[in-house]
């Protein structure tokens, strides 16, 4: 990680970064449209780590994209391109203490020594580790807001916003301004610490899986920039390989967090959506397993994640009629207008729920998800859309970053039964 004075939140510094990459994304969509490997090549472009350095620099919602695109690449990309855009998940630039302690309460100063350089830094802020005066025994993190942050986001937005509507990437009468607006205001939330706090004790009182463990948060020193837990041990999931687990291990945490998953759906309401292997930190014996971050823990309406449950349950029952009933049920009660080739899309959900399906499924199959982007090519063809629906997009940012974990896991374990108890 390389220490950085200030955080560019400037609109045209900002933008003309973004606009470099949409351009690049743009053409390589158009040059490889049947090639995922080789658009995500393109995008990344000749120089990776120019790409990520950039990215790292920026923070905010460019560094946040990055964290996505890296879970694009645990699926199609090879090491050592794969492992160099996972640092985005929690390695990337950090700001110089002096810049970001103004974040930080009188009274953590003045009880607590805190370690300058980083843990981590992510998109949003950046995490230190602080060891309480009175007790040396007693350690502590603190996750540090980065100062002009939301200023910063509401640049990317902004322009964003401008950028779709000028250069058609969303098809003709497509009207993508609900989606924009959940994405701003998830993002807003994510800036507020103290909703943070208040998300994870409710997450820690849902949960009662010995095998999971939260941070407990020290409410004295927290505020709406500054969330102060307790120091854990371990390492993220994104590292594993690097501690030589046995497939066995790997298999138990892939199975430990498809279940915690349903559980978010079926049994919480309550969803992590931003998974990837930087908020699961692993205990250095795979006892357990941390989960970190609630900035974007989402709590849904019983009436939308309904929809949700039962579009699972029923294509992981193959039910034709149940399923389409409810699809049309939700097309009446959304803003928009949406028509698609049935049959078709029958088949896409059965062979995308086929692993459900699985006694002992292999997550690590790269056939798979060759063959799921083949017959989404072909149902994205006969697709008449008027509004993108909102209501859903981080339930399926939370669907892509488990396949992935499990995908780079290679887990392997008896699925069917764990739909069967969740679903039931």
């Amino acid at each position: 990680m390389k220490k950085l004075k200030a955080i560019k939140s400037g609109l045209i510094k900002r933008n003309t970064s973004l606009l470099k990459y949409a351009l690049r994304t743009g053409k390589s969509l158009v040059l490889n449209n049947e090639d995922p490997k080789k658009i995500l090549q393109g995008v990344i472009g000749k120089s990776p780590d120019e790409f990520i350095s950039e990215l790292s620099v920026f923070k905010g919602s460019i560094t946040k994209a990055g964290q996505m695109l890296s879970q694009y690449a645990e699926i199609y990309l090879d090491e050592p391109l794969k492992s160099k855009l996972k640092s985005l998940q929690a390695q990337t630039d950090y700001l110089d203490f002096d810049k970001i302690k103004k974040q930080i309460h009188q009274v953590v100063f003045i009880e607590m020594d805190i370690e300058k350089e980083p843990l981590a830094a992510a998109s949003i802020g950046q995490v230190h580790i602080a060891t309480l005066k009175s007790n040396p025994e007693q350690k502590y993190v603190l996750k540090i807001q980065y100062p002009g942050i939301s200023k910063a986001i509401d640049a990317d937005m902004f322009f964003l916003k401008m950028l779709v509507k000028g250069i058609n990437i969303v098809p003709k009468g497509v009207d993508s301004k609900n989606v924009f607006d959940e994405i701003e205001r998830t993002l807003k939330s994510e800036m507020d610490y103290i909703r943070e706090a208040k998300t994870q004790n409710d997450y820690i009182e849902k949960i009662d899986d010995p095998f999971f463990k939260i941070p407990r948060v020290e409410h004295k020193y927290s505020s709406k920039t500054v969330l102060c837990m307790d120091y854990v041990e371990g390492f993220a999931l994104s590292k594993i390989d690097d501690y030589n687990p046995s497939q066995e291990v790997k298999n138990k945490i892939g199975e430990k967090i498809f279940d915690l998953f349903l559980r978010e759906i079926y049994e919480f309401s309550l969803v992590q959506t931003d998974a990837h292997g930087g908020n699961y930190y692993i205990a250095h014996d795979f006892s357990c397993v941390y989960l970190l971050d609630f900035g974007a823990c989402l709590s849904f309406k019983e009436e939308t994640i309904q929809f949700y449950r039962n579009f699972i349950k029923f294509a992981y029952e193959e039910n034709k009629e149940k399923f389409f009933q409810e699809t049309d049920q939700f097309i009446e009660q959304w803003e928009g207008e949406l028509e698609f080739d049935r049959d078709l899309m029958w088949d896409y959900i059965c062979f995308l729920t086929n692993p459900l399906r699985e006694e002992n499924y292999s997550w690590g199959d790269q056939s798979f998800i060759d063959e799921l982007y083949k017959k989404g090519r072909e149902l994205q063809k006969t697709v008449r859309i008027t509004a993108i629906p909102h209501q859903f997009i981080f339930l399926d940012r939370k669907i892509l970053g488990v396949y992935t974990l499990l995908s780079s896991l290679k887990a392997q374990f008896n699925v069917k039964s764990i739909m069967d108890k969740n679903i039931n």
